[in-house]
């Protein structure tokens, strides 16, 4: 190849990134369907009603921080019960106890099955089937903790070195005492890692729940926004970040405690030890508080209705709507459009932060200001955010859009933050040896650098978004989200059969392209 052939084939693609780039931000703007006056009709409405959260109305506040606490030991609970319950089913996924290959298949399509249904569409199925309060959000963030955390301790027991197995076996222990004596101690830390992993994700999860009568704070939210209460909705969001940020901060310093606390001398060994006392004491209490309070909230349950409408529930599998698919298919690729215009469009501005964000790179006073506001706008759930967007834009594609944007950017920019900052060589020098702007170092040497990475990170919050889209839906941003909320208010059973079987189908098809991406591009 000449020369003159390469650079002409440069820049030929380098002109097709722009048109791709171009025909993406047309077909967006013309999905949203808004006019230049609608958009800033809707900024000013919604600077209006953020002028009026500049004001915050404290007179709820034995209410509001019962709630707030009620969410906590939903997530609580639930995380702590589905990563036990992950922890003793994982070994049967992992293939030591169970051998046959075809039922091994079956028990984890039927686990990737349940875990891409989002909590709020089991908290909306359950609320109508049991009832309100609580105990049915417990539920559903269980269902989905069990499904999830088996997944991930799944992955990790299959990854234990082989030598270490054989030797413990070839000493003659039974299942029970090898999984005692050698599988547990070795996944211990990262058992304890993927419980507060799924703590914080059920805190963000059960901050939303009560919007359809689940329990938790999103009820009081949804309420003091339907009234217009900006004061009391500002109040109830500081408290709820307030306690995300909290969980979070407790999360990252078990996760890391090893880094933080070490253990070089006799005095700090024990102090270890006392602490994990301390700790294993406290989770107990709050356990048992937390089974007490959901215990309580169950006084209404009648055994016999449930079992009658799960009978009718799974009775309507056998006659799933399937003329039903024109709305579907189409609410379907609503909420596809909603992933994958909010996911592309966070990238590059998420790269943009990223650049500000890391220590490595920008200056460490603007890394610690630029770091702060990531946390704050991804501890924002989506859907809080959908909520605001609704009073500006009514509840239509834009006010999903900018939710799921802001969110979006938020995780992305943490993460990609994280990956530059852990590469060990620093491109800033050769960037200044040849003199270059930071800007251009960025551009030219570390984002190629971690070209790989940031597509992996692409491609694993596309995946969340399809389900976040859906839930978005639930609560006015349209999709598929707000057809089965419909539906299942009605109890229209066919139906949602026929909604959730097109949402899992379509989720596990974006994950499998997704791996199938993400193998390529490492090649």
């Amino acid at each position: 190849m000449t020369l003159e052939k390469f650079i002409k084939i440069q820049t030929i693609k380098s002109y097709t990134k722009y048109v791709i780039f171009c025909f993406i931000f047309i077909l967006f703007f013309w999905q949203i369907n808004l006019s230049f006056y609608d958009l800033v009709e809707g900024f000013s409405r919604l600077n209006y009603i953020l002028s009026g959260m500049t004001t915050v109305d404290f007179s709820d506040y034995k209410i509001i921080f019962f709630k707030i606490f009620e969410t906590f030991i939903i997530a609580f609970s639930s995380s702590l019960l589905g990563v036990i319950l992950a922890t003793l089913f994982s070994p049967f996924l992992s293939g030591y106890i169970i051998k046959n290959k075809f039922i091994l298949k079956i028990l984890t399509s039927f686990f990737l099955i349940f875990r891409t249904v989002p909590a709020l569409v089991f908290a909306a199925i359950l609320v109508n089937l049991i009832s309100t309060g609580s105990f049915t959000g417990f539920i559903s963030l269980l269902i989905i903790t069990f499904f999830s955390a088996s997944k991930l301790i799944k992955e990790y027991l299959e990854e234990i070195g082989e030598e270490k197995i054989r030797a413990f076996k070839s000493l003659g222990f039974g299942e029970f005492t090898f999984f005692k004596a050698c599988i547990y101690p070795i996944s211990k830390s990262y058992i304890v890692s993927i419980f507060f992993l799924s703590l914080e994700s059920s805190m963000r999860g059960a901050s939303v729940l009560g919007m359809v009568g689940a329990g938790g704070i999103g009820q009081e939210l949804w309420k003091n926004l339907n009234y217009l209460r900006y004061d009391k909705v500002s109040f109830i969001i500081i408290l709820l970040l307030l306690f995300i940020f909290i969980t979070d901060s407790i999360s990252y310093f078990f996760r890391k405690k090893d880094n933080f606390i070490k253990t070089s001398s006799y005095k700090a060994y024990r102090f270890q030890k006392i602490a994990n006392k301390f700790f294993v004491l406290t989770i107990l209490l709050i356990l048992f508080y937390s089974i007490k309070m959901l215990y309580l909230s169950t006084d209404n349950l009648s055994m016999q209705t449930i079992i009658e409408r799960f009978a009718v529930f799974l009775k309507k599998m056998r006659y799933i709507d399937f003329s039903y698919y024109k709305k579907g298919i189409k609410a379907l690729l609503e909420s596809f459009s909603l992933a994958f215009f909010a996911t592309f469009l966070a990238a590059p501005t998420a790269i943009f932060i990223s650049f500000f964000a890391s220590a490595n790179i920008s200056n460490p006073k603007i890394s610690m200001i630029v770091k702060f506001f990531i946390n704050l706008i991804r501890t924002f759930p989506p859907v809080i955010v959908a909520i605001i967007f609704f009073s500006g834009f009514g509840p239509r594609f834009i006010s999903g859009f900018f939710a799921l944007y802001i969110y979006t950017t938020g995780v992305i920019a943490k993460v990609y933050t994280d990956t530059l900052e852990s590469i060990e060589v620093d491109y800033g020098l050769y960037g200044k040896s040849i003199g270059l702007r930071k800007i251009y170092t960025y551009l030219k040497f570390w984002i190629p650098s971690t070209y790989t990475n940031f597509i992996s990170i692409f491609l694993y919050r596309f995946e969340s978004n399809m389900k976040n889209s859906s839930i978005l839906g639930m609560v006015g941003a349209g999709g598929i989200g707000e057809l089965l909320i419909n539906h299942i208010g009605f109890r229209n059973w066919e139906k949602v059969w026929f909604l959730l079987l097109i949402l899992v189908i379509a989720i596990i098809l974006i994950e499998n392209i997704s791996i199938y991406i993400r193998k390529s591009v490492k090649i």
